[in-house]
């Protein structure tokens, strides 16, 4: 039998009780109660693995009855680095052993996961495995929707690794997908120090707002054709599903969101930012994962779904301000060939060509972040706006 085969049938024998080959186990180990044997040989053969096991729950069983009998609930400790394991290898018997009487454990992060620790059930989900998942919510948990880490819940984890068949279970046990995600005020900060950029994110979102972000489209595929959640669902700042999708280079996100009818004339509450302007936000955000957009989309939004090409934002900037901003040839002629205007001022009294000269003055002047140095030049954009707009 195969490492994979092996692997298989040691997840599912915690499940129907399968011996190590595989096989209907009707023998019971008579020290741990929780291994099962086909026969006399194949525990014979097993034993050497089996017996480490063995010790290690028949020692946590011993541990959880004197505290039990004692009254001592708190000082039965329990192993975190054995519990992963158990977890790994979805040990009921061992995880039961384990956790004992001492539930409240479960509500606080033990597992260790490299440097840092995370609850057991947020681990599982980490992991993907949804039987696991399933076992400890109707063992421990309850009811999965209120459990929260940071304040995401388990579903806005599964959506973040973009793992559709646990968003699928999670939602079976009761998790909503319209439900918001809160982080605490000591955390804001962090969080939104994550997200580079003029624009950050507002720290609340459900899990439709997370699949746009990350860009996994069966997921919002599924929330919404399925869950029917609502498709333009705003956080307190304004922001919606598309929005997160344009401002994270998610074209494949938005082409389908706009298919399905989400609203084009939102704005972001916070810089009335329209969502012309917020696909020239991946140009600030340096990161591999986030995409910059390309012409054909933003050709798309312009001419396909009537976005106006001069909607100013709360500092009077036009999309043609943000191009040169950025310092994108291609946007800026795609935007003045569709009719921009090139003379128009922002709220500075800078066009896009002066502003283009403010944005190289800065980085000469090392007054921006390190990371445009290496990634913007706008030497080629004031050449073809000086020809554009000579005066």
């Amino acid at each position: 039998m195969d490492a994979s085969t092996r692997s298989k049938a040691a997840t599912a024998r915690y499940v129907r009780n399968l011996c190590n080959c595989g096989k209907v186990g009707t023998k019971q180990c008579s020290g741990c109660k929780s291994q099962y044997y086909c026969s006399a040989t194949c525990q014979k053969q097993g034993w050497k693995r089996d017996k480490i096991r063995c010790k290690q729950i028949q020692a946590c069983q011993k541990t959880v009855q004197a505290a039990y009998k004692k009254k001592q609930y708190k000082k039965a400790k329990i192993d975190t680095k054995l519990l992963k394991m158990a977890l790994d290898e979805f040990d009921k018997e061992l995880i039961k052993a384990l956790i004992g009487i001492h539930t409240e454990y479960l509500n606080e992060p033990i597992v260790p996961v490299g440097n840092r620790k995370e609850k057991a059930i947020f681990y599982a989900v980490e992991k993907g495995n949804c039987d696991l998942v399933s076992f400890l919510a109707a063992e421990y948990y309850g009811q999965s929707s209120k459990i929260h880490e940071r304040g995401l819940s388990l579903l806005h984890r599964a959506v973040t690794n973009s793992d559709l068949n646990m968003a699928r279970c999670l939602v079976e046990l009761g998790c909503s997908a319209e439900q918001f995600a809160v982080i605490p005020e000591p955390l804001h900060h962090e969080f939104k120090k994550s997200f580079l950029g003029p624009h950050s994110p507002d720290a609340t979102g459900t899990s439709l707002h997370v699949a746009a972000t990350v860009g996994s489209l069966e997921i919002v595929q599924y929330f919404i054709e399925e869950c029917k959640v609502a498709i333009d669902m705003a956080t307190k700042s304004g922001e919606t599903p598309l929005m997160r999708a344009l401002q994270f280079g998610q074209e494949e996100v938005a082409r389908y969101l706009i298919q399905q009818n989400a609203s084009l004339t939102s704005i972001d509450k916070q810089d009335k930012l329209t969502l012309i302007h917020l696909v020239f936000l991946p140009f600030y955000r340096p990161m591999k994962k986030i995409k910059k957009p390309s012409i054909e989309f933003l050709k798309f939004l312009i001419e396909d779904c009537g976005l106006d090409i001069d909607s100013t934002d709360n500092n009077g900037d036009t999309p043609l301000h943000l191009a040169a901003h950025y310092g994108s040839v291609p946007a800026a002629k795609l935007l003045i060939e569709l009719g921009a205007d090139s003379s128009r001022r922002n709220n500075a009294r800078r066009t896009p060509l002066d502003h283009a000269h403010f944005m190289k003055q800065q980085l000469a002047e090392k007054r921006l972040l390190t990371c445009y140095k290496n990634t913007y030049n706008h030497g080629p954009i004031i050449q073809y706006l000086s020809t554009k707009n000579p005066g």
